[in-house]
């Protein structure tokens, strides 16, 4: 009987630590995607004043050939978009959220069977 008892406080010990670490992982995750939404807003607002600005001047100075002008400049920022999309799926593949949680309970399944 006091083997169950062990069993069962070790077995409630794990439930309650790996809890613990989820609630802390849920945190630093929820932590890290508002401040990747913050730092993204304000690039995009920045950019595209940056672009509105940068081809206003380019198509002023370059006012004879302003279809050709405007045309370039669209391929290249279309090509840039492309990069930054490229970019982002590839960050956005690798990420795994809960890493720490989701090992842990890789381990216990793994001495349970083990010891089971």
């Amino acid at each position: 009987m006091a083997s169950l008892g062990r069993a069962g406080r070790l077995a409630l010990a794990t439930i309650s630590n790996r809890a613990e670490l989820f609630l802390v992982e849920a945190q630093e995750e929820r932590q890290r995607v508002l401040q990747v939404l913050l730092l993204a807003s304000i690039l995009i607002i920045a950019s595209i004043l940056a672009l509105v600005v940068v081809t206003f001047a380019i198509v002023v100075i370059f006012w004879e050939h302003r279809v050709a002008t405007l045309a370039v400049l669209s391929l290249l920022y279309a090509g840039g978009a492309l990069a930054v999309f490229l970019q982002l799926r590839r960050q956005l593949h690798g990420w795994q959220a809960f890493s720490g949680t989701i090992d842990e309970l890789q381990k216990d399944r793994e001495w349970l069977k083990d010891t089971l």
